[in-house]
């Protein structure tokens, strides 16, 4: 009871912080967003449905687009894009901060460091002060005692499991480029990183964009004798349901 009352206090002020514009993202994000999937997806039949989980090797999962979390915020996951957007990615080592929370949560996980004596505390010490609804790095520290350490506790226990079993570890959400190159967008670091300190080898995601062109291929070679792919395709996570249904 104790720690649901701190969970929501915590959500409650991270809403406050945010204000109207706040709840209305929320909103969206949460309910508006499913529905758009789900509509775009019924009057595209020939694309994947948003909610299709694909098994990735963690080790693939190294680059993410610049300003991800810009060019997402009026989209939705399960989406076709066109242009030039996965030709814009850096790798996860080259940015900080991000570089510093895997690095900081696989030794916490692996080492036993106290969270607030990690590399991503002590580095960005001034900068984590309105993270997680939290107001100051205490707050913080003990949100991660509670939430971080119980996930990382769960997923050591159950593993993630597939869309048809039930779990409480939610995907992560990936971009799929022309050629099918996998792109991380941002959420999901915690687990990310977790998968990473249990040695797991396959992680549970689900495609937010795949690009014109890759989508273009997967209709092609689902018309015809997959067979003949090449073979640098044959093992690709987002064809596999092709290759099973030929």
């Amino acid at each position: 009871m104790i720690k649901s009352i701190q969970i929501n206090k915590n959500r409650i002020r991270k809403l406050k912080n945010k204000g109207i514009k706040g709840f209305v993202w929320t909103f969206y994000d949460k309910l508006l967003l499913n529905v758009f999937s789900i509509v775009y997806y019924y009057l595209n039949t020939k694309i994947p449905h948003p909610n299709k989980v694909i098994w990735v090797k963690v080790a693939e999962i190294e680059y993410m687009l610049k300003k991800d979390g810009d060019l997402r915020k009026w989209s939705f996951p399960g989406s076709i894009k066109d242009g030039d957007w996965d030709l814009n990615y850096i790798a996860f080592k080259d940015q900080p901060k991000i570089w510093d929370k895997r690095n900081g949560i696989i030794e916490h996980f692996t080492n036993e460091v106290p969270w607030r004596d990690t590399i991503y505390f002590k580095k960005h010490h001034d900068h984590l002060q309105d993270v997680c609804g939290c107001t100051n790095i205490d707050e913080l520290v003990q949100y991660y005692e509670r939430n971080i350490d119980s996930l990382f506790d769960k997923v050591k226990s159950e593993g993630f499991v597939s869309e048809y079993e039930k779990s409480n570890v939610d995907p992560l959400y990936v971009h799929i480029g022309r050629n099918g190159e996998i792109f991380y967008t941002r959420d999901g670091q915690h687990r990310l990183s977790i998968a990473v300190a249990l040695g797991i080898e396959y992680l549970p995601v689900r495609v937010w964009w795949r690009h014109k062109q890759w989508q273009e291929m997967r209709c092609n070679l689902s018309q015809r004798n997959p067979i003949h792919t090449k073979s640098n395709l044959k093992n690709h996570p987002d064809l596999q349901d092709i290759f099973k249904n030929n």
